[in-house]
């Protein structure tokens, strides 16, 4: 998994063997320096690799093999045009076989900047919305609906970061 921009509700919740129990390689790149900090402890997990690398991150982009990564998770930069320019850099290079997940999906710029991709599907049962954006089968959109259902009847009572209630909802 790669994750560009760091944060204490993903990087944590990528690492929690519950809720991503196949996860092998998380590895974040974060252009902060007080965020990677701040998540120094997760480095103790031996699947966590956090990069600081220098802004903006849509260069750093350009050096990474997106092929490797099964899921890719957007949620990087301080400004709208930053990550405006990460989202339009992954759309340029469009890894067939990676699912992209962008935090804050709701914010207008960002959509328009995923157009190129074949498929996308937005879950607005929380806000900040999340999109995931895919080249392969459309299928997928079906098995992305199942989830939305589920986060939809749920969002009501269930917290965002109570991961022990979500996975119950899941099983």
């Amino acid at each position: 998994m790669l994750e560009l921009g760091c944060g204490h509700y993903s990087t944590r919740t990528f690492l929690n063997r519950k809720t991503f129990a196949d996860l092998t390689v998380l590895d974040s790149y974060e252009t902060d320096d007080s965020w990677a900090t701040a998540l120094k402890d997760v480095t103790n997990d031996a699947r966590a690799n956090i990069h600081v690398v220098p802004a903006p991150m849509a260069d750093v982009i350009e050096s990474v093999d997106l092929r490797a990564y099964d899921l890719i998770f957007v949620d990087d930069s301080t400004s709208e045009q930053d990550r405006v320019a990460t989202i339009r850099a992954l759309a340029r290079r469009r890894p067939p076989d990676s699912l992209i997940v962008i935090h804050d999906f709701e914010v207008r710029s960002y959509i328009d900047a995923a157009r190129s991709f074949r498929h996308r599907y937005a879950i607005k049962s929380f806000n900040p919305e999340t999109g995931v954006l895919w080249q392969t089968s459309a299928e997928l959109r079906d098995v992305l609906k199942e989830i939305d259902s589920v986060i939809k009847h749920h969002a009501g009572y269930l917290k965002p970061d109570d991961l022990d209630a979500w996975v119950q909802a899941f099983s």
